[in-house]
């Protein structure tokens, strides 16, 4: 793995991507691409499976009776994965269609995200996108694409409009700062962390859930309103670790070096869910995964990884010229984290 990650930086350094400019993120994804061939990925093995599990009780229900099956990818962003996941909805939906011997349905995507994404970048990317699907066995026309940009906090889309709604990975972005952060004479409470760390005090977790539950409650309602009825609702979301001890997370890396993101434990999610009350849990799992787990336990990687994922949030609120050394300094931290904890997991003589 490590000779493939240094082959792929050689060839990135050929075109002239070197090490100390931005590596772009199609770099990055090569090299996640590769590590899941070689490793697997945990977290999208276990999604996989969710997935698959609700799409077949989905379709169950709907494909008798549906020529076309509407679907909302929500908080889509712009890059090399994007589609990914409206591909893997499409073949599911194929699939189970071919196994109930019906006709494959017509598919219409919406893909939402804020206003200031680059949907021009999705629509570029869109007819090779629809010549892979005639190869996987669509017939050209058979599947629509659009976007819908807007808040997902907000409504996006007429009553009982859309069959299946999909968001992975974008519901612990809050629609604003929480109040809160601040003692009365206006100096922060959560000084040294960028989100709920292991050293915040107790009102700051409680300022970020009230946010969250607010803003979480909100998206609910809104969605409610959209579906239709046996509609389905597949959400996949950052969890919170820090209750062990032992955890290195990617937030924790950050705030070392710089994020109003966190994610939320499986209770507090299940509480809110129940109390706005317009849907049934029909599947919640935790999977456990720490960055040393996503990213094999190189630092090279995950520095990389996370300015791929980071660097454009980083450049608008501190400009480009602490960037090199910023995440020059993730790479250290991920180091010096992972020795100490390596060290501590050491049995005793």
């Amino acid at each position: 793995m490590e000779r493939l990650m240094l082959e792929i930086l050689a060839n990135e350094v050929k075109h002239g991507n070197r090490p100390n400019n931005s590596f772009e993120s199609s770099s990055f994804t090569r090299v996640v691409d590769a590590m899941k061939d070689k490793f697997g990925s945990l977290v999208s093995k276990k999604a996989k499976h969710a997935l698959e599990k609700s799409m077949q009780q989905f379709c169950r229900l709907n494909l008798p009776s549906k020529e076309c099956i509407i679907v909302g990818d929500l908080g889509c962003a712009s890059g090399p994965n994007t589609l990914a996941s409206v591909k893997e909805i499409i073949e599911l939906i194929d699939s189970e269609s071919r196994n109930m011997n019906y006709g494959l349905p017509y598919i219409q995507v919406f893909l939402n995200d804020l206003e200031s994404n680059d949907f021009n970048s999705i629509f570029k990317s869109l007819p090779l996108f629809y010549d892979n699907l005639e190869k996987y066995g669509r017939q050209s026309g058979s599947c629509f694409i659009a976007t819908m940009p807007g808040s997902f906090y907000g409504r996006l889309f007429p009553d009982h409009s859309i069959h299946f709604i999909h968001s992975s990975f974008s519901l612990h972005w809050l629609s604003q700062v929480p109040w809160g952060l601040v003692n009365e004479k206006g100096l922060p409470i959560n000084k040294g962390n960028i989100h709920i760390g292991k050293t915040s005090p107790p009102e700051v977790r409680r300022a970020y859930l009230d946010k969250f539950a607010n803003d979480f409650t909100n998206f609910l309602r809104m969605r409610s309103i959209e579906l239709m009825p046996n509609g389905r609702l597949f959400l996949t979301m950052l969890s919170d670790n820090h209750h062990r001890h032992d955890a290195y997370n990617a937030l924790d890396l950050l705030a070392m070096t710089l994020n109003d993101i966190h994610g939320y434990r499986e209770q507090e999610l299940r509480h809110i869910i129940e109390k706005e009350g317009s849907f049934k849990i029909s599947h919640l799992e935790t999977i456990k995964v720490l960055v040393g787990d996503a990213f094999g336990n190189h630092a090279w990687s995950l520095s990389r990884g996370f300015r791929a994922v980071y660097e454009s949030m980083i450049v608008t609120y501190f400009g480009d010229s602490i960037v090199g050394d910023f995440f020059n300094r993730i790479h250290a931290f991920y180091t010096m984290e992972k020795s100490f904890l390596d060290d501590i997991k050491q049995p005793k003589d």
